[in-house]
């Protein structure tokens, strides 16, 4: 999506609601890295502020997506 190519390029925060595993959702800032295609998904890798610590996020679990202004 277009707000993740700007988010890295120019490392502004995004909003997100993601939904994990169990599919508990949440909702946090991440501060978007990279892209990474890995197995048979496509993984963001961002610092979570919400954990204050780096994560991989599948990009089909995340349910919205908002740049900080």
């Amino acid at each position: 999506p277009t707000e993740l190519g700007e988010a890295i390029y120019s490392k502004r925060r995004l909003f997100i609601r993601y939904i994990d595993g169990d599919g508990e959702e949440t909702e946090r800032w991440i501060t978007p890295k990279q892209v990474l295609g890995l197995s048979d998904y496509v993984y963001l890798q961002a610092h979570c502020h919400l954990r204050n610590a780096e994560r991989n996020f599948r990009l089909d679990r995340i349910v919205e997506v908002k740049m900080e202004e």
